[in-house]
């Protein structure tokens, strides 16, 4: 459905309900500049529906569409203009190409944007004209603030002509008023001329008078006072820079501080600038940047510019030139936060925290605060110590206001509060504030992925699986790498605890990820598939040097998580590796211990990792740890309490949508199926029953149900519908 954001609330609701059935695919096409119906809206929040934001097309795209759109060769000629036209804009392509398309050898015509609306806009007086031309330059414009300049009765009468509506973009905000159809406002500016929109834009001001502006406001004034030269603050014009960089529209905000230079040249305009050069990954430009202003001597005499040189070579991996400058940042913070960040690229985790708490007591203002808060906790969480990492938190964050941050600094601040809770075990907690951030509806295209990879690494950990990989599914074509790259990592993870042909996405595709985007679960998506190929040694190579890099690292998080899949999939952990990892909070210690209970075979430290697990929520990894616990139980010849295991992993993988167990299949516990158990499981997983089962093969029913029994305790499954689901799988353990 097309132009979903122009639909009535009671269509909306229709919609709604049709969605909450799952009956099919849904999808809908709506602008981000005009608020959804609220069905639509509530529908998005509890996460019925996944919003993916499209970017402009790149010009070669743009032409091809234009050129598909346009009838014969020599309209086919007129797309490079159209393409450009439209500035990417699909939905003004196709207006383009309809409006106007040119008779069979005529000549070639490229209507103007006014041209699009010319029906609508025909008849109208001058004064109706110019009011609905100042509406399309301040939309969202303020009521009020439209009264006091237009005049009730005219805005009647646009209103009348359904030329206008009246909405709020949320509860208790000022009412706004847009013009009926996302299009116009474009085909109306673009025939403004400049001192008219200049006048239009003097008008308005006066009329908001000293109003508190929202951040809408605050761009869309700002971008217009740039466009006719008009005056505003410098306060005005960073505050507006901000808000383009949290909406993740760099390229607007590069524009907005150009101009801010030229017209203030102010050492906080040089730095607004070079932020979103080094948002942009745009390092070249940034060195080029500062040296020009390092030639003059002007803008910037104590050398505060240098850490962007130094941000600048960090983010391009040139590490040489960054510890070479660093000596040339005169801010005792900058300097230290720089070589924590430093430390970071370079996988010295210990020493990143040590120097961002260093950083921390230098601190001067709250963003100071969160900045260095942020790195300390990232680099505590990769040691293993997610509680002191909480205490950071708690500690130097708790007591100041956030809201003085810039968005991009509270972003990370979430991110680092969410990974904390995470891996401590408090998965309520973590999942809680990754939703509510969900929920915002100006998050960046990779914040907004970074939240939904989170979001779906909480389901899957809490046995959620067909959720998390919708999730996780909903970032494969996000526009930013580092994230797309990662939700495939943990699709490929999320999908082998799923029978064979529900699985969507080829698990080779891990191996095309980029070093620069390859993490630990990158390396136990490798593992895992090269397990469900057979080749364990493979596996075991890629997961035992993960474990030693870890260790050489200091990041006991990613070497817990590495043991404890050696232990899955039953492949043997040096001792000496288990015994240096040092670990808090309940989950990554659990996880430890599950390792080193199987590699010591002690039933004790297995049914202590079953218990952390199942205290956290982590379901899927307890049950695993009883099904080992049950088998350890049995081994020792102790069928009571393995009886109790069983029915303890039995209870815990009743709470998951795990529809393939994945047992650990070590070499010296895993007893293949002989050939008749292969036989009979085979027909018994198809749905015959024992007694069929016996006329088939010319055996006893009770001999049918004995060889069932052993199945089942081989297996690890307890009826014919799981053992149906294990024979449709053909790899040896899942996530």
């Amino acid at each position: 459905m097309d132009d979903a954001h122009l639909l009535s609330d009671p269509l909306a609701d229709i919609l709604a309900a049709y969605m909450g059935e799952r009956r099919g695919v849904v999808l809908l096409a709506a602008t981000s500049e005009m608020p959804l119906p609220a069905p639509i809206a509530r529908t998005l929040k509890e996460q019925r529906l996944q919003r993916v934001e499209l970017q402009p097309l790149e010009p070669a795209d743009a032409q091809r569409m234009a050129r598909s759109m346009l009838v014969t060769d020599r309209a086919a000629a007129a797309s490079p203009h159209l393409a450009k036209l439209s500035g990417g804009n699909p939905l003004l392509l196709r207006e383009l190409a309809r409006s106007d398309q040119p008779a069979a050898g005529g000549p070639v015509s490229v209507p103007s944007m006014a041209s699009l609306h010319r029906t609508s806009l025909d008849g109208l007086a001058a004064e109706q004209r110019r009011a609905l031309e100042l509406i399309a330059l301040a939309e969202p414009g303020r009521l009020c603030a439209l009264e006091r300049v237009i005049g009730e009765e005219t805005l009647l009468r646009l209103e009348d002509l359904r030329l206008i509506r009246v909405s709020c973009d949320s509860p208790g905000a000022a009412p706004g008023v847009r013009t009926a159809h996302p299009l116009l406002p474009h085909a109306l500016r673009a025939e403004v001329a400049h001192l008219r929109s200049r006048h239009h834009l003097r008008a308005y001001k006066e009329a908001l008078g000293s109003a508190e502006l929202s951040d809408n406001e605050i761009s869309r004034l700002v971008g217009w006072s740039l466009s006719v030269h008009a005056e505003c603050t410098e306060a005005e014009l960073l505050r507006a820079v901000a808000i383009l960089t949290e909406r993740d529209d760099l390229t607007e905000a590069l524009t907005v501080t150009r101009a801010g230079l030229v017209r203030f040249g102010t050492l906080a305009a040089h730095r607004a600038l070079l932020d979103t050069l080094i948002a942009l990954g745009r390092n070249a430009e940034v060195h080029e940047h500062v040296q020009a202003v390092h030639a003059t001597g002007d803008a910037d005499p104590s050398g505060l510019l240098w850490a962007y040189r130094v941000n600048a070579s960090l983010q391009a991996h040139d590490h040489e030139t960054a510890r070479a400058m660093l000596p040339l940042v005169p801010a005792r913070f900058e300097r230290e936060l720089l070589t924590s960040q430093l430390a970071w690229c370079e996988r010295d985790y210990p020493r990143c925290s040590k120097v961002a708490r260093a950083s921390l007591r230098a601190a001067a203002d709250t963003t100071e605060v969160v900045r260095a808060t942020v790195f300390a906790m990232f680099a505590d969480c990769r040691r293993g110590r997610p509680l002191d990492a909480l205490k950071t938190y708690r500690g130097a964050v708790g007591c100041i206001d956030q809201r003085s941050c810039p968005p991009v600094v509270r972003s990370s601040l979430t991110s680092a509060y969410a990974s904390a809770l995470h891996l401590s075990g408090s998965f309520r907690e973590a999942e809680q504030v990754l939703v509510a951030e969900c929920r915002r509806s100006n998050l960046s295209v990779k914040i907004a992925a970074e939240r939904q990879v989170g979001l779906g690494v909480m389901s899957l950990e809490t046995g959620r699986v067909r959720a998390a990989v919708r999730l996780f599914a909903s970032v494969a074509h996000s526009p930013s790498a580092q994230w797309r790259n990662t939700a495939q990592a943990w699709m490929v993870l999320a999908e082998s605890s799923l029978p064979v042909p529900d699985r969507t996405l080829d698990p080779g595709v891990v191996t095309s990820i980029p070093p620069a985007h390859r993490t630990v679960h990158t390396v136990l998506a490798e593992a895992v598939t090269a397990c469900g190929r057979g080749d364990r040694a493979l596996a075991l190579e890629l997961l035992g040097f993960a474990l030693a890099e870890s260790l050489e690292q200091g990041a006991h998080t990613d070497a817990a998580i590495v043991a404890h899949q050696h232990a899955r999939l039953g492949l043997r952990i040096p001792g000496a590796d288990l015994a240096r990892i040092e670990v808090q909070g309940d989950y990554l210690v659990s996880r430890v211990r599950f390792a080193r209970g199987c590699t010591e075979r002690s039933a004790c430290l297995v049914q202590s990792a079953a218990e952390g697990f199942q205290r956290v929520g982590a379901a899927p990894a307890a049950a695993e740890a009883y099904a080992e616990l049950h088998r350890l139980h049995q081994s020792d010849g102790d069928q009571r309490a393995a009886a109790r295991a069983a029915a303890a992993a039995q209870r815990v993988l009743a709470q998951c949508d795990l529809l393939v167990p994945a047992p650990r299949q070590s070499a010296d516990s895993f007893v293949p199926l002989t050939e008749r158990e292969s036989e009979i499981a085979g027909m018994a997983a198809r749905g015959m029953p024992d007694k069929a089962i016996a006329e088939a093969l010319s055996i006893s029913v009770r001999t049918v149900s004995n060889t069932l029994y052993r199945i089942y305790a081989k297996t690890g499954v307890r009826d014919r519908r799981r053992l149906r689901r294990l024979m449709g799988s053909e790899r040896p353990g899942g996530y």
